[in-house]
C-alpha cells in the first residue's frame, strides 16, 4: 500500500512538470514573436494607379501679317469712311483730308441724323468683353487702350455719316471747305491697329520680342493733325498670317514631336487644330502655326493669349518613397545566348580553367534582364564578381564583366518577395510622380510594390 502511494505521488509531479514545460515552452514562444513583430521592419504595400496626365498649358502667341502701310499725302486732318475689319474693294473711298476741324462743328449736337446699327453695337460689346476677359490686376495701361478703341469705334461712326451727308451738311451750313478723298490701293481688309512691332515677321521673331517693356500701341484713329507722310491705315491683301507661339522648355520637349496642334485662344473661346513645326531660336522655343482664316477677329491684337492641348497620355501614379536607384553590370547583347530549352535569350557562358584537366571549362549561368538599349543589357551586379569574363561562343571572344549603370526603379512584390522593377519618369511631383505605362521589364496597374524601398532589400520576403 505505501510503495502503490508514493508510485502515484511520483506520477503526479511527472505531470505536473510536464505541463509546466509545455506552457512555459508555449509563452516563450510567443514571446519571441511578439519580440520579432515589435523589432521587424514593417513593410506597407502601394497598389499602382493609372491617371491620365492630359494637360492644358498656357502660352503667349505673336502675330504675324503681311500688312500694307498706306501714309498720308499732306498734313491735315483726317476723316475715316471704313470701319476697321472691313474688306474693300480697290478705289473704294477710305479716308479725307481736311485743312481744318470744322467738319465735325457740321455734324448734329443732338445725336440725329446718325445712329448705332446692330453690327456697330455687336463691334463695342466684343472690345468690352476682350478688355474684360484679358484683364489684369495693376495692368492700367490696358485701361487706356480701351478708351482709345472705344473712341476709334464712335470716331469711325461719326465720320462715316458725314461721308454719306457732306454735300447736304454743306449745302445747309453755307461752308465751303478744301477736302481731299483717298481711295484704297487694292483689295483687302482695313485695319487702324499699329504698333512698335509693324511690319514684323517670322524670321525676326525672338524671346525679345515677347519682352513688352518698351512696346506700344497706337490708334491711328486719332483726332490730331498728321503731318506728311503719317501712317493713316494698314490695308491687308493676304488673309493668311501665322502665330509664332512662345514654349517652355519643358512645353517643347512634350509637345516638339505633334504634327498638328490643338489649342484655344483664349480671348474668343476659339478651339482650333493646325499643322505646326517647332524650332529653337536664340535660347527659345517656339512653334508655328499657319493660318487661313479668323484675320479679321485679331486685327487689334498683337498678342494672343493661348491655351495648348497638350493632349492625354496615361501614366502609372507611385509615391517618391517608393523610388530607388540601383546598380547593374552592363553586358553586350551579343554575348546572350539561349538555354537548354532555347526559349529565353538570356543566358550568359562563363570560362574557367580547369586546372586537373589542364583545359578551359564553360558554364551556363541564366540570368534575369532588368533593362535593354541598343546596345547593352542589365543584369543584377550580383550574378558575377566584379572583373569577370563571360564568353561569346559566336566570335569566340571575351568581355570582362567592368562597366556599370544605374537604373531607377521600384521593388514589386507581387510574388511575394521584392523585385527590381525599372521605371520611366513622366512628372516628378513632391510627393509622387507619374511614370510610363506598358514599358517592358517595368510595372502595370495594380501591380503592388513597397511604399518605402529604403525597408527592403531586393529578393527579400514579405509574407
Amino acid at each position: 500500500m505505501t510503495k502503490r502511494k508514493k508510485g502515484s505521488k511520483s506520477l503526479e509531479i511527472s505531470k505536473l512538470n510536464i505541463g509546466v514545460v509545455i506552457f512555459l515552452v508555449i509563452l516563450l514562444f510567443f514571446g519571441i514573436q511578439l519580440y520579432q513583430y515589435l523589432t521587424k521592419t514593417h513593410l506597407s504595400i502601394y497598389e499602382v494607379q493609372a491617371v491620365s496626365l492630359a494637360q492644358n498649358d498656357q502660352a503667349e502667341a505673336v502675330i504675324i501679317r503681311e500688312e500694307t502701310t498706306v501714309k498720308t499725302e499732306r498734313a491735315g486732318y483726317v476723316n475715316f469712311y471704313q470701319k476697321g475689319g472691313t474688306r474693300v474693294k480697290k478705289n473704294e473711298t477710305i479716308y479725307s483730308i481736311n485743312d481744318n476741324h470744322s467738319l465735325y462743328d457740321m455734324l448734329p449736337g443732338d445725336g440725329e441724323g446718325y445712329s448705332l446699327t446692330e453690327t456697330d453695337v455687336k463691334s463695342i460689346k466684343k472690345t468690352i468683353r476682350s478688355f474684360h476677359d484679358n484683364y489684369g490686376t495693376g495692368n492700367y495701361r490696358e485701361i487706356y487702350s480701351l478708351s482709345e478703341q472705344l473712341t476709334a469705334k464712335i470716331k469711325n461712326i461719326s465720320d462715316s455719316y458725314l461721308l454719306e451727308n457732306l454735300q447736304e451738311i454743306l449745302d445747309q451750313t453755307g461752308v465751303s471747305t478744301t477736302l481731299e478723298v483717298y481711295k484704297t490701293p487694292a483689295a483687302g481688309v482695313v485695319s487702324y491697329f499699329s504698333d512698335s512691332l509693324d511690319s514684323i515677321t517670322v524670321n525676326d521673331v525672338n524671346p525679345e520680342t515677347f519682352n513688352k517693356k518698351n512696346y506700344k500701341v497706337q490708334n491711328l484713329f486719332g483726332t490730331d493733325i498728321k503731318e506728311k507722310d503719317s501712317v493713316v491705315y494698314k490695308l491687308y491683301t493676304n488673309e493668311n498670317w501665322t502665330l509664332m507661339i512662345q514654349l517652355t522648355e519643358e512645353q517643347y520637349n512634350q509637345i516638339s514631336g505633334y504634327k498638328r496642334l490643338h489649342f484655344c485662344i483664349n480671348q474668343d473661346r476659339l478651339w482650333i487644330v493646325r499643322n505646326v513645326s517647332f524650332m529653337k531660336i536664340d535660347d527659345g522655343y517656339f512653334a508655328r502655326v499657319d493660318m487661313d482664316k479668323y484675320l479679321v477677329r485679331y486685327l487689334d491684337n498683337r498678342f494672343l493669349s493661348i491655351t495648348i492641348d497638350m493632349q492625354a497620355e496615361k501614366g502609372l501614379k507611385i509615391p517618391n518613397s517608393a523610388i530607388v536607384k540601383k546598380d547593374f553590370y552592363m553586358i553586350p547583347i551579343s554575348y546572350f545566348t539561349k538555354g537548354g530549352n532555347g526559349n529565353k535569350d538570356n543566358v550568359l557562358i562563363t570560362p574557367s580553367f580547369n586546372s586537373q584537366k589542364g583545359e578551359l571549362e564553360y558554364k551556363m549561368v541564366e540570368t534575369e534582364i532588368y533593362y535593354e538599349d541598343e546596345q547593352y543589357r542589365y543584369i543584377a551586379d550580383t550574378t558575377f564578381p566584379y572583373g569577370a569574363f563571360i564568353y561569346n561562343e559566336k566570335t569566340e571572344e571575351q568581355f570582362q564583366v567592368s562597366l556599370v549603370g544605374q537604373l531607377e526603379g521600384v521593388f514589386c512584390v507581387n510574388k511575394g518577395y521584392a523585385q527590381f522593377r525599372r521605371i520611366e519618369r513622366l512628372y516628378d511631383g513632391d510627393e509622387y510622380s507619374v511614370v510610363k505605362d506598358a514599358v517592358p521589364l517595368s510595372i502595370s496597374e495594380h501591380d503592388h510594390i513597397a511604399l518605402d524601398a529604403g525597408k527592403i532589400d531586393e529578393l527579400q520576403i514579405i509574407y
